[in-house]
């Protein structure tokens, strides 16, 4: 068995400005180690405007999406 510890000692004792800065390299991570390899975006990137629905409905068109998969109730 994979023994984690270093790889999450570096991130905890890594100084994180913002909290979306710790949770994309924490997704990162496991997304490697379970071997998912797929393409990121952050949405800052996109040139879209909007708000809830009609943003997430504008970057899925500019990033070519057909399907969308949330994760609601």
């Amino acid at each position: 068995m994979k023994n984690y510890k270093d790889m999450f000692e570096n991130i905890y004792l890594s100084s994180w400005e913002k909290l979306i800065d710790l949770n994309e390299k924490l997704m990162r991570l496991i997304m490697g180690e379970i071997g998912l390899d797929v393409q990121w975006y952050n949405g800052s990137e996109c040139n879209v405007t909007g708000k809830k629905q009609h943003l997430i409905l504008g970057i899925c068109k500019e990033l070519g999406a057909d399907t969308f998969i949330f994760g609601g109730q």
